[in-house]
């Protein structure tokens, strides 16, 4: 991730989904759901990271307590040179 922007757009999409709606009607349940459980991101340096989580988590106070466990400042370059990117994220997030 650089920016967050990608990541908040995926954010606000999943958000006004109706299938989420359905399953998390409160807003702030939702969004605390999508946070926590279906978006994940990779920051290649420690600023890059903080610019990012200030934009995805930054609107809203309440938002700064979900977790931000997914979202890690981890260059993720050698990883995928050396073919390993998969390890990292099973090691980082416990993905399928």
């Amino acid at each position: 991730m650089k920016s967050g922007l990608y990541i908040t757009e995926i954010i606000k999409r999943l958000y006004k989904s109706d299938g989420l709606k359905a399953a998390y009607p409160d807003d702030a349940a939702r969004l605390r759901h999508i946070l926590e459980h279906q978006v994940y991101g990779f920051a290649p340096s420690h600023i890059i990271y903080s610019i990012a989580i200030a934009y995805i988590f930054g609107f809203d106070k309440a938002a700064q307590t979900i977790s931000q466990k997914h979202f890690v400042d981890i260059d993720v370059m050698e990883y995928v040179k050396k073919g390993k990117l998969d390890e990292l994220v099973q090691e980082r997030f416990g993905g399928r």
